[in-house]
């Protein structure tokens, strides 16, 4: 800072202070936005300047690492550039609009790669399961027929191609058509390459959802003796019986599942849910405790855990497992540590 000193006519003194730095702040500040400006400038220039071929190159990479977001960006321009490129575009443009859930604009350009290619099965599975999509967000279900149409057209194409009847069933699934959904899983399972433990589950699935037990059962064996390292159907006959309030049965099956693999949590936790709902705690804790050490990420397990802690009276270890089970996300967790006074 500068005192700056000057003698009035009429003999008074004038003293002015004077900032010395006001004109460097100044200069600092146009060089900082010219030098954004000019990287703005050159940014702009190295856009522009790109190919149609080079905005796809880099757009095919954002796709290949699950970059969809970008993908999509530089589809766009792709397609600005140059809208008679290579139909592929269309096909990835349209999967990366789908990750995204712009599913209208999905359908529209994964419509274009399929007319491309009428006879193409990945085409029409492509576009089916963007219509299907769609269709679950809206609980549209003329939507799931429409898509499980396309579906059926894939599968007279080739009739090996499991994903398309794994999806056209779960479209009539969804839309409430059981029975369709079973004629589809059917035909599936008599197929001499696909796995009939797949799709004897599915079955049994589609009976467990319409609350038909016993014959989900029926089926879910069935998946089992046709293949007897399926977990997937054990499983689910383990809450088939815990449904019907069958408590061994359902253990026996739980307990199938971690002698075929020991790194699958959800045996340990159906296991600890059978004893909590019978009150036998101490039970509870050494199942549940063994679930967190196949997971320890895993919030629903920690939160029972805690109340196990809670009914056997061990208050320091019911707290311990609330915070684990709050800051792993789970909001019932949050509530009863508020209930009980106790912050995060």
């Amino acid at each position: 800072m500068r005192i700056k000193i000057k003698e009035q006519p009429n003999n008074q003194i004038k003293i002015t202070l004077k900032n010395e730095t006001d004109k460097n702040l100044i200069f600092s500040a146009i060089a900082t936005i010219v030098f954004f400006i000019a990287c703005f400038a050159i940014y702009l220039i190295e856009q522009f300047n790109y190919s149609d071929i080079e905005i796809l190159q880099k757009a095919d990479n954002y796709y290949l690492n699950d970059q969809y977001f970008r993908a999509v960006k530089y589809y766009n321009r792709a397609l600005k550039l140059n809208p008679n490129l290579n139909s592929d575009i269309y096909r990835d443009y349209g999967i990366s609009l789908a990750k995204l859930k712009d599913y209208d604009l999905a359908i529209k350009y994964l419509k274009k790669y399929q007319n491309s290619d009428i006879n193409n099965t990945e085409a029409l599975y492509n576009l089916a399961n963007a219509i299907y999509l769609r269709a679950k967000q809206n609980s549209d279900k003329q939507g799931f027929i429409e898509a499980a149409d396309y579906l059926e057209s894939s599968i007279t194409l080739n009739k090996e191609m499991e994903k398309s009847y794994i999806l056209m069933g779960r479209c009539y699934f969804e839309a409430g058509m059981y029975n369709e959904a079973r004629a589809v899983y059917s035909r599936a399972a008599l197929v001499q390459s696909f796995s009939k433990a797949v799709f004897y589950n599915l079955i049994g699935y589609t009976f467990a959802e319409n609350g038909e037990y016993n014959k989900a059962i029926d089926y879910y064996i069935m998946s089992v003796n046709s293949d007897p390292s399926y977990i997937y159907a054990y499983l689910n006959l383990g809450d088939m019986y815990s449904l019907l309030n069958e408590r061994q049965p359902a253990l026996d099956n739980y307990k199938k599942v971690i002698d075929l693999t020991d790194d699958f949590i959800a045996p340990y936790i159906k296991i600890g849910e059978l004893y909590m709902r019978n009150k036998e705690y101490y039970e509870a804790i050494q199942w549940l405790s063994q679930a967190l050490k196949v997971n320890p990420e895993h919030a629903d397990a920690a939160y029972m855990l805690a109340i196990a802690y809670q009914n056997t009276s061990r208050q320091k270890d019911m707290v311990e497992y609330l915070k684990k089970a709050a800051r792993l996300g789970s909001d019932e967790a949050v509530y009863k540590l508020r209930e009980l006074g106790i912050t995060l």
